[in-house]
């Protein structure tokens, strides 16, 4: 069950032309549930890149959520970098 998906989107838009915009790649991060009790506030998220509902997730992040959404999205990034 997927509580929310969080999805960060990397595009171009050539020379600022919105019409000619394309997509390079869509991390989707989706809330599997908390480390422990639900009033936790760490909480585990699977990433999946380049796809979306698959369940087959690239790795697993743990993440404190009073850290934000921004937090959340670097930490990812960083490891889909490292992954690559």
């Amino acid at each position: 069950m997927r509580l929310m998906t969080l999805r960060v989107t990397i595009s171009v838009v050539p020379f600022g032309n919105e019409d000619n915009e394309y997509e390079l790649h869509q991390i989707n991060i989706s809330n599997l549930g908390p480390t422990g009790s639900p009033k936790d506030d760490d909480w585990v998220y699977g990433v999946e890149v380049d796809k979306y509902k698959t369940e087959e997730y690239d790795f697993t992040e743990i993440h404190h959520r009073p850290h934000g959404a921004l937090v959340l999205a670097s930490t990812v990034l960083n490891k889909v970098s490292e992954v690559e």
